[in-house]
């Protein structure tokens, strides 16, 4: 196994106090219906929060981010990230607790801008009930019950 993924592992077991907070607003599809990940590998890296989607990498810093060193082997690491056309928002661990909801606004701007730029089609078909809350028809071949719901059949003579 990757020395990646069994670090993106060890990372999901022990998450911040921060990324806690974030991972709370962004699971489940609950943030603006994206997918988001948490701790994700990618190549030699591990990504906080990835958005597959919409190749968007949100990363949490704390303290050791501020060091002329880390700061160098970030710009290293975003050069990487941007060729694989992996686009990275940052926010200090100190922006989660005191501008949770700007971080959250900065987020959904920047996804937006992405879907504005790359629609994505709808993940499944609309269902009859939004067709008809919509103002939309069905065509003459759509039936709006499958047979699954006690539409009764004539096969050769026979109901089934």
């Amino acid at each position: 196994m990757s020395r990646a993924i069994n670090l993106a592992r060890k990372l999901r077991r022990t998450p911040t106090w921060a990324e806690r907070a974030l991972w709370r607003e962004l699971r489940n599809r609950q943030f603006a219906a994206f997918k988001f990940r948490r701790q994700y590998p990618t190549g030699p890296y591990v990504l906080d929060f990835f958005c597959p989607s919409a190749k968007l990498a949100i990363e949490l810093d704390g303290d050791p981010h501020g060091l002329l060193r880390q700061q160098a082997h970030d710009q290293v690491r975003r050069a990487c990230l941007a060729r694989e056309r992996i686009r990275v928002l940052r926010f200090w661990n100190l922006e989660i607790k005191e501008n949770l909801e700007g971080v959250l606004t900065t987020i959904q701007m920047e996804l937006e801008r992405n879907t504005a730029q790359n629609p994505r089609p709808d993940p499944l078909p609309w269902t009859t009930r939004e067709r008809e809350t919509a103002g939309m028809q069905l065509s003459p071949i759509q039936s709006p019950l499958p047979r699954s719901m006690g539409e009764r059949i004539k096969v050769r003579g026979k109901s089934r």
